[in-house]
């Protein structure tokens, strides 16, 4: 056997067991499926559903040290977003080190999960865009 005819069977060996590995129809199998989920949705129905960004704002609760029980309270504070959809809340620490001392800041913030959309009206209140994570 011919050193060219060697090289055209390893060739068509390699192509076949390629395709017997699955990759031709896997690919094929993707494109008929997603078609198919297209065409099963009602036609007013295929436009793509558009999901709102979403941000975290805190303000600090004002905790100090040897008193954290003296904190605004989360529920308290999300009355000064007013009309914002709060999506979650939670207390966060910064990160940050502190001085161990009485009366020097925890670190600990109320913690907002709100639409990107209400951003500024709640920059504009005071809450600041949380960065710590």
């Amino acid at each position: 056997m011919g050193q060219s005819s060697l090289v055209i069977l390893i060739t068509v060996f390699l192509f076949l067991t390629a395709c017997a590995q699955g990759h031709c129809r896997r690919i094929e199998r993707q494109n008929t499926l997603q078609e198919e989920q297209k065409s099963q949705l009602p036609k007013n129905t295929r436009q793509m559903k558009v999901y709102k960004r979403r941000v975290l704002v805190y303000k600090y609760d004002e905790s100090k040290q040897c008193q954290a029980w003296a904190s605004i309270d989360l529920d308290q504070m999300v009355k000064e977003l007013g009309d914002i959809k709060i999506l979650s809340q939670q207390k966060k620490h910064d990160g940050y080190s502190r001085i161990q001392v009485c009366g020097s800041s925890t670190g600990i913030a109320n913690v907002y999960q709100i639409y990107e959309d209400d951003l500024e009206q709640a920059l504009k209140k005071g809450f600041k865009l949380w960065k710590f994570d």
